[in-house]
């Protein structure tokens, strides 16, 4: 059985985190992606949750997974021309 598509894609805005320290209070990290935010708020409907006690947002609007391929696949190639820069972090 599968499990229920998620309607958002869950990102962190702030990028301080260190191999034992995580922003995202994540048990493991694997590394970090830096998307450039202004194209991704012009291209994407972007939620945050509380600007002052969060460090969550969401981008609303991608296609879910099992549904069109070619929407799916569009959606990620979009979003990976917006990777500025990544940071390999792999978790002990």
């Amino acid at each position: 059985m599968r499990p229920e598509p998620e309607p958002d894609l869950s990102v962190i805005t702030s990028a301080n985190c260190t191999k034992l320290d995580c922003d995202a209070h994540q048990r493991k990290c694997f590394g970090e992606l830096v998307l450039e935010t202004k194209r991704v708020i012009e291209d994407w409907r972007v939620t945050v949750n509380d600007a002052v006690d969060s460090n969550h947002a969401s981008i609303l609007g991608l296609p879910l997974f099992g549904s069109n391929d070619r929407a799916i696949e569009a959606a990620a190639t979009a979003l990976s021309n917006l990777v500025t820069s990544n940071q390999y972090r792999p978790s002990e």
